[in-house]
């Protein structure tokens, strides 16, 4: 079959009813599977009630599946034209969140446009992906590990969540590192880095615990390898 780019057949443009037979529906089903777990546990918290937590739940989740299937039948080449775009105005939002951004519970990170309350960190987390994919798309595989490659792919990576540490807002940079490093792993970075990188981050956490993270960042943490830590702390 003829291609006149990487994304698809040359000729009529795919029809609505084909772009919905080629979804990846495993997909949408899996998520589907693990919001109903989801909605079941906080019923189940609620008392055995739909008020307040699963109804509103179930309200995003609907708008959410929406969204995602009228952003997956967008052609893809749009997408790409967009990513730099998007990341570029994500970029300077965090940038403009350190000058003119609302504090709130002791963090910077919202900003106001217009009658808009804005979180620049959350349309970080999409464009950092799009513009991340287009990156590492246009590399060949045996190129991926080479420092002319990778440190570009880096820095797209880094430079906003320095921003978002600033913040500070630990949970979303290491979103951010996460995920970025989780495409540049997929895109084929060879275990000669993937090790020693791996190795180092191991030996940085107990330095970081105890000279970088906050007092309650740790117990963000203890709780979350521990439920039974907060109520198990003496009260004073």
């Amino acid at each position: 079959m003829p291609m006149n780019d990487h994304f698809g057949p040359t000729g009529r443009e795919l029809r609505l009813k084909d772009k919905l037979r080629t979804m990846n529906w495993t997909l949408v089903a899996l998520i589907t599977v693990v919001c109903c777990i989801g909605f079941a546990l906080l019923y189940s918290v609620a008392g055995k009630s739909f008020d307040p937590w699963a109804e509103r739940q179930l309200i995003r989740f609907g708008a959410g599946v929406v969204i995602m299937v009228i952003m997956a039948l967008i052609d893809i080449r749009t997408w790409f034209a967009l990513a730099y775009p998007v990341y570029g105005v994500s970029f300077l939002l965090l940038v403009a969140v350190e000058f003119v951004g609302r504090t709130g519970k002791g963090a910077e990170r919202w900003i106001d446009i217009g009658p808009l309350q804005l979180q620049p960190s959350e349309l970080m987390k999409i464009a950092l992906i799009l513009a991340l994919s287009r990156f590492l798309h246009g590399i060949l595989l045996d190129d991926v590990s080479r420092p002319s490659r990778l440190i570009p792919a880096l820095m797209l990576i880094l430079m906003p969540a320095g921003l978002v540490l600033l913040q500070p807002n630990l949970g979303t940079t290491l979103i951010l590192i996460v995920g970025g490093a989780g495409l540049i792993f997929l895109s084929g970075l060879s275990w000669k880095i993937i090790l020693p990188v791996v190795a180092l981050g191991v030996a940085a956490v107990p330095v970081g615990w105890e000279f970088v993270l906050k007092d309650y960042q740790k117990q963000r943490v203890q709780t979350f390898l521990e439920p039974d830590f907060r109520s198990a702390r003496p009260r004073l």
